[in-house]
């Protein structure tokens, strides 16, 4: 059983979005912390997935996040030049 959990609780940006090709926008993702202990400043937030990347993948905590508590990451990103559909 891990003892360290997030929930992902907002994101500022609506699934669905559409943007122009080479737009540059922000992602902020916020996480609950559902664990059994408080995260500290060693902890971050590793991008996983989908079609679009963030110009960066790790976000480190700038500060301790207690059990239940929340913390939100903002995450830079560009459209892609070829429009699509993109998750």
């Amino acid at each position: 059983m891990y003892t360290d959990r997030a929930s992902l609780s907002a994101q500022s940006i609506r699934d669905g979005a559409r943007f122009p090709t080479g737009y540059d926008f922000d992602v902020v993702w916020t996480f609950k912390n559902t664990g059994f202990r408080d995260w500290n400043t060693d902890f971050y937030i590793k991008y996983l997935s989908g079609d679009l990347k963030p110009k960066q993948d790790i976000y480190m905590l700038t500060e301790a996040v207690k059990k239940n508590d929340s913390v939100s990451v903002r995450a830079d990103f560009v459209a892609p030049q070829v429009p699509g559909r993109y998750v």
